[in-house]
């Protein structure tokens, strides 16, 4: 256990109290404030790789989207659910051209520059880490979401329909 772990689990005991963790709360509020202080400029690098990151991560998750799509390999939506149809590529391709519209926005001036080198090692990283050590053990079973559960699923329900 971390020191202090025991004044840190201690929740609000007003009776009338939402039984919130306030020493916790005010610690963490405290070193963030600190490290915010401290960190000549470290903060505003963090916050700028964050969002070109979230972007990021939408780009390709509408992109491999798009890429499953045109290769029918998206499943077919369930009876009920709400579908885009025909309208799912020209809706997702928007979605692909703002998010990468955004990212080259906020990592082309001069300031974004520092984001982007810090935004591609923590892709080189990822990378490396997916060859190394994942990669492995999704094919062993390991890792990942290839459980019965998903085989059953993946069996029950159609490929898309061809709609080219």
């Amino acid at each position: 256990m971390a020191g202090g772990s025991a004044e840190g689990s201690q929740a609000n005991p007003t009776p009338s109290a939402t039984r919130t963790p306030i020493a916790s709360i005010l610690l963490v509020a405290a070193v963030g404030i600190g490290i915010n202080l401290l960190s000549a400029g470290i903060a505003a690098n963090v916050v700028s790789i964050a969002s070109v990151a979230y972007y990021f991560i939408y780009a390709l998750t509408v992109g491999g989207a798009i890429y499953a799509y045109r290769k029918r390999n998206m499943p077919a939506h369930r009876t009920g659910d709400f579908s885009l149809g025909r309208w799912f590529v020209p809706v997702a391709g928007v979605g692909f051209a703002y998010a990468a519209s955004v990212i080259v926005i906020a990592l082309a001036p001069h300031e974004g520059h520092a984001a982007a080198v810090y935004l591609f090692g923590a892709e080189v990283a990822g990378g490396l880490w997916y060859l190394l050590y994942l990669r492995r053990r999704i094919a062993n079973r390991s890792a990942g979401v290839l459980r019965q559960e998903v085989i059953e699923l993946e069996e029950s329900v159609p490929a898309s329909p061809s709609i080219r």
